[in-house]
């Protein structure tokens, strides 16, 4: 995995002039610091203006930087397809994230938005896990009411996942209450993956009745819409504990899989996987402390962000396995 970090980032130099190639290694300097502030004035290597015009104005293939890294992603979950024995379940878990902000940002019309009392750059992600791995792979940025919901975005990113990369692996989506929407639920499984998704408990069947009005997780329900070819698709649900602001709050899971409710229980709660990642990006990485007032500087600096997570996971060999269960980091 060492070797594989080192290619990685000899590679991505490759993308940059002589001159960027100096820039771009001050910026992964502040990133692999992990301090949680890769701010540009801190850089002891390049001027706070030279790093802005890195991100900013500077030519260099976005694209590019996207592909290595999806790449390094790649050549990781190829290690796991053709072992023998079982197949290996490939999680692909989506998620909408706030990155919190205040203030002006005139060259980012468009792109900041109030969502559930929360300002900021709203992103609908979507992560790989496999084994102890867990990889940022796509996100799209959400325009604010009147445009694509995130289930929209969310559905087109599961449809853009390479099939290369799914075969050989038993693929479950894995999402939280904001995207348990019919349509979401049916076109996951038109693409021939399991669903695990959380709703509300008020959600109702096709009997009439909200799902807090079973006293069992064992039997196989229908819910209105959820259908395929106009014949309702089977649900399996369940229910998890979980503790938020000291308080234990009851979150119920809907499976389009048939499973058992520990197996649906302890399935669903590796959807909030995806939050230790988060933690790890904003608390180590700095993901939501972007300044730039340009659209292009934003997305080059959230890219680098997240290639500077990809970058310490595997040069720590998936040594970070406390991401699973709280967003900790390795002690240094």
């Amino acid at each position: 995995m060492k070797q594989y970090a080192k290619t990685f980032f000899h590679n991505l130099q490759q993308i940059f002039t002589p001159h960027q190639q100096q820039t771009f290694k001050a910026l992964m300097v502040l990133f692999l610091a992990a301090t949680g502030k890769p701010l540009p004035h801190s850089s002891k290597l390049k001027s706070e203006s030279a790093i802005s015009r890195f991100l900013n104005h500077y030519r260099w293939d976005t694209r590019e930087l996207i592909r290595l890294s999806r790449q390094q992603i790649t050549d990781v979950l190829q290690t796991y397809q053709g072992r023998r024995g079982r197949k290996h379940h490939l999680e692909l878990i989506v998620d909408l994230t706030t990155l919190e902000k205040r203030g002006k940002f005139k060259g980012l019309p468009g792109w900041l938005h109030v969502l559930k009392n929360a300002r900021g750059l709203h992103l609908i992600v979507l992560c790989v896990k496999i084994g102890p791995h867990c990889f940022p792979w796509n996100f799209r940025i959400w325009n604010g009411k009147g445009s694509k919901s995130p289930t929209v975005h969310a559905l087109r990113m599961l449809q853009a996942f390479p099939k290369t990369l799914s075969n050989g692996f038993k693929v479950r989506v894995l999402a939280d209450g904001g995207f348990d929407a019919a349509g979401f639920i049916v076109g996951v499984h038109q693409l021939g993956y399991s669903c695990i998704v959380g709703t509300r408990s008020t959600r109702k069947t096709t009997e009439g009745k909200k799902l807090n009005q079973y006293p069992f997780r064992t039997r196989t329900i229908y819910l209105k819409n959820v259908q395929q070819d106009q014949k309702p698709l089977p649900i399996y649900f369940s229910w998890v504990w979980l503790e938020r602001n000291g308080r234990w709050e009851k979150r119920y899971v809907l499976s389009t899989e048939q499973m058992t409710p520990n197996n649906i229980r302890r399935t669903g709660r590796r959807r909030w996987t995806i939050e230790g990642v988060f933690k790890i990006c904003k608390n180590r990485f700095g993901l939501h402390h972007f300044g730039q007032h340009s659209k292009m500087g934003v997305l080059r600096y959230l890219l680098l962000s997240l290639v500077a997570y990809v970058l310490s996971h595997v040069q720590l060999e998936g040594k970070e396995r406390g991401f699973q269960t709280g967003g900790n980091w390795p002690a240094k």
